[in-house]
């Protein structure tokens, strides 16, 4: 299993310093607080960052935990991928389980949830502008 990690981070490396797209298989998991913007208009801006900080650490510490990557952080969208960067078998069932992980998730606050995942084929690599890469 080290090697396969290993031969990842080759891999992910070598994406990232090209221009190159590849078709992978890969699994991806899109959540956003239900009411954002509305709890925001009722919001002093400390209460607002406060709950956004505690929601991008539990969210990251959770992806990680299950060998996925933030690709995303957006106000309060967060996405994240498996199997894009480096290879990991079982990137659905693991997709799956942070869903439900975060499904139970505490921050402290009232706030709901809108989570989605999907496993499908996509085009992974650099994408971007000349002077702009971004690995998506």
């Amino acid at each position: 299993q080290q090697q396969q990690q290993v031969t990842g981070s080759v891999f992910a490396t070598m994406l990232m310093l090209e221009r190159r797209l590849c078709r992978r298989v890969v699994s991806v998991l899109s959540v956003d607080l239900a009411g954002f913007r509305g709890y925001c208009a009722s919001e002093e801006p400390p209460a607002v960052l406060s709950l956004l900080q505690s929601y991008i650490t539990s969210v990251e510490r959770i992806v990680e935990k299950s060998r996925g990557a933030l690709n995303l952080i957006s106000g309060d969208r967060i996405v994240a991928t498996w199997n894009a960067a480096s290879q990991a078998s079982g990137h659905a069932e693991e997709a799956c389980r942070t869903a439900l992980a975060l499904r139970g998730l505490s921050l402290g606050f009232t706030v709901e949830m809108n989570i989605g995942v999907a496993t499908g084929e996509a085009l992974v690599g650099n994408t971007g502008s000349q002077t702009r890469l971004a690995f998506s």
